[in-house]
């Protein structure tokens, strides 16, 4: 076996094709999916959005996201009709969150661009 060190700046550099929009904590919009024929619905807090993909917070974290995975789903938001979206799971990893618990982050790539996407990019209305 051949061990060599890389400098942190390579693992850390992200070079993504498309920006993402961060989505603001205050709106409700979620990936949602079944696994095969099961009944049961997971849900992903949607993190950022962008035309090339998204970024996702898996509250589950016993549900495994391997990268390579390729995923029906829909992003859900309040008061929009669900967009259908065809995605790859690209990097799943474990984080903490600041009150303890365990999720999962995932980074998201779209195999097709989504119709509908413009709606989700959109900042949400403000109710008068």
């Amino acid at each position: 076996a051949i061990r060599t060190s890389f400098p942190d700046v390579l693992l850390l550099h992200q070079d993504r094709v498309f920006a993402r929009v961060p989505v603001p904590a205050a709106t409700d919009a979620w990936l949602e999916w079944e696994f095969g024929t099961s009944l049961v619905t997971f849900r992903a807090r949607l993190l950022d959005v962008g035309l090339g993909g998204a970024g996702a917070l898996l509250l589950e974290p016993g549900v495994c996201l391997d990268p390579g995975a390729r995923l029906k789903a829909r992003v859900v938001r309040k008061g929009q009709r669900p967009v259908a979206v065809d995605l790859e799971v690209r990097l799943s990893t474990p984080v903490l969150l600041d009150d303890g618990r365990r999720a999962v982050r995932a980074g998201l790539r779209f195999l097709e661009t989504p119709h509908g996407l413009e709606s989700l990019l959109a900042p949400p209305e403000r109710a008068a």
